[in-house]
C-alpha cells in the first residue's frame, strides 16, 4: 500500500491551485496527534460570544429593546397578562406588579417608548459601525 503522504500529494501533471491568502472559509487547523487545532490568532477572532464583545452586546440589546417595543405596539396585551385595571391604573405600583420575563421585556419596551430618539441614534450608530468596521 502507498503511505499516507503520498496519497495527498497532487499529481505533478495537473497545474498548482492557486487561492487567495485573504479569503479564508474555514480557520486554519493544524493536526497534531490525530487532533484537530485551532491557531492562536483564529480562535482570538472568532470565538468571543454576544456576551463577551462588547459590540455584539450592544447590538444584541438594541435589537432585543426594538423588538419588544415594536411587540408591545402589535399587542399590549402580551405584556400586561392578567393584571386588572385597577393595576395598570396606578403608575408608581404598575411596574411592580410584573415579574420574571414578561417583567423584562415590559421594560425593555418602555425604554423603547421613552428613549426612542436616542435609541435610535444608537442603532444608526451600530448599523455604520457594523457595516465599516
Amino acid at each position: 500500500a502507498a503511505p499516507a503522504a503520498a496519497c495527498r500529494r497532487r499529481p505533478a501533471s495537473l497545474p498548482p491551485v492557486r487561492r487567495s491568502p485573504s479569503v479564508r472559509l474555514y480557520p486554519r487547523r493544524r493536526h497534531r496527534g490525530g487532533r484537530v487545532v485551532v491557531s492562536r490568532r483564529d480562535a482570538r477572532r472568532g470565538a468571543m460570544s454576544a456576551i463577551f464583545n462588547f459590540t455584539s452586546l450592544i447590538t444584541v440589546l438594541l435589537l432585543f429593546v426594538c423588538t419588544m417595543t415594536y411587540i408591545r405596539a402589535i399587542r399590549p396585551s402580551i405584556f400586561d397578562g392578567n393584571l386588572t385595571a385597577e393595576d395598570l391604573a396606578d403608575p408608581h405600583t404598575s411596574h411592580k406588579k410584573r415579574t420574571g420575563l414578561r417583567a423584562v421585556c415590559w421594560k425593555a419596551s418602555r425604554v423603547g417608548e421613552r428613549v426612542s430618539p436616542y435609541v435610535a441614534v444608537a442603532l444608526a450608530t451600530m448599523a455604520v459601525h457594523i457595516l465599516l468596521f
